[in-house]
């Protein structure tokens, strides 16, 4: 079992390895905004399918239960830092819509993507937008229940 991330292994993992048939791909995290599943751009074309539809061809339905309750918090909140840029608070409503402007239009820049091609073997796609602030807080907000969830987890893991 190997994690990493989508830019990682269409660089790394897929070649030298998928390719070569030493590994074979079983599925890949989704996007999840705390609400639902989204198919990340770079995933569209590709026949791995993400966890929750890997889990239920496997299992005839879909995860439940508290460790799918943490499994989907984990990964919200991994997607809601994922290529976060902040201002501090107060900042200047002109500054922040000239950053968010900025930042939009790198997703489209083909320039950008061309050197991001170079540098990183893949071009982020950044998520902008007025009500920004409040879907990631949403999106990070973990109940009480899977926090201590979570901790009585990992406490028992040695036992």
């Amino acid at each position: 079992m190997h994690a990493e991330t989508t830019p990682a292994y269409f660089a790394v993992v897929e070649p030298s390895m998928v390719k070569t048939g030493q590994v074979i791909p079983t599925w890949y995290d989704a996007s999840y905004n705390g609400e639902t599943f989204t198919v990340p751009k770079v995933m569209e074309d590709q026949s791995i399918p993400p966890f929750h539809d890997f889990y239920r061809k496997l299992k005839g339905t879909l995860p439940s239960g508290r460790l799918w309750d943490a499994y989907r918090a984990n990964i919200a909140v991994d997607a809601a830092m994922l290529r976060t840029i902040v201002l501090p608070p107060g900042a200047p409503a002109a500054a922040v819509d000239a950053l968010r402007s900025a930042v939009a239009r790198l997703n489209g820049d083909k320039d950008y993507a061309e050197e991001a091609f170079k540098t990183m073997q893949f071009a982020p796609h950044y998520e902008t937008g007025a009500d920004l602030n409040a879907r990631v807080r949403k999106a990070m907000t973990v109940s009480p229940e899977v926090r201590a969830f979570v901790i009585d987890y990992m406490k028992s893991a040695g036992k």
